[in-house]
């Protein structure tokens, strides 16, 4: 059989809404499906917040950066939100 795959979509900075993105798409890895998360809009603001590991949901972002199911920040909305991908 052949593996299911997804692409995940993160377009919302809400923290708790970006943190299901992630914990779906860990789940989805762990249940054996191809994940790829795209972290587009306000969602990009996340990328910058969560690299200080004192905020919330910074070890979910660093478990599912090393999964490897993130696969690209959009760099034109990085760039309009001040955000360094």
């Amino acid at each position: 059989m052949e593996k299911r795959r997804v692409a995940i979509f993160a377009f919302n900075s809400e923290p708790v809404v970006f943190a299901h993105c992630l914990l779906n798409g860990l789940g989805m890895q762990a249940q054996g499906w191809e994940v790829k998360v795209v972290i587009e809009g306000d969602a990009t603001k996340q990328v910058s917040l969560l690299r200080n590991e004192t905020k919330p949901f910074a070890a979910l972002w660093q478990k599912a950066k090393s999964a490897g199911i993130i696969d690209c920040v959009c760099e034109a909305c990085a760039r309009k939100n001040t955000v360094v991908p």
